[in-house]
């Protein structure tokens, strides 16, 4: 779950207050208690419109993988597309660090809304819809 609320807070169902936009993780303790941790800065740049969560490194930790950009914005304000999709590797203890695009050879510029990721016969591939745009599927390969 990605959500905008305030830096490292822990709150309850019953009452959510921000005062700062992040892009964050929710991490749930039951008993409707949960704890806010923002991602790191790289994601924090543009919108994320969809994210993905997998096991990109095959190392048992969980991994996301989100998209973005908001070309809707009014023509005054400019579009916000400083989103090219992330890679972000998972340490196991709800921490992330994102991953270059030039390191990942992931490249989802332009209006990103929605993502699939599907099992494909050598590994999964990444698929994401593009607003006024083609479909971009990239492949992540199984290494043995």
């Amino acid at each position: 779950l990605v959500v905008n609320l305030p830096r490292k807070t822990v709150v309850s169902l019953r009452g959510i207050s921000t005062y700062e936009q992040w892009s964050v993780i929710v991490e749930n303790f039951g008993n409707s208690r949960f704890e806010i941790r923002p991602l790191p800065e790289p994601a924090q740049r543009s919108p994320i419109t969809d994210i993905s969560a997998i096991d990109i490194n095959q190392d048992g930790d969980t991994d996301l993988i989100s998209i973005g950009n908001d070309y809707s914005i009014e023509p005054i304000e400019g579009q916000i597309d400083g989103g090219v999709g992330m890679i972000l590797l998972g340490n196991g203890k709800g921490d992330f660090s994102a991953v270059s695009p030039k390191q990942s050879g992931l490249l989802m510029n332009g209006d990103a809304k929605k993502m699939v990721v599907l099992n494909w016969t050598s590994g999964k591939l990444i698929c994401a819809t593009q607003n006024k745009g083609e479909l971009r599927c990239f492949s992540m390969l199984n290494e043995q």
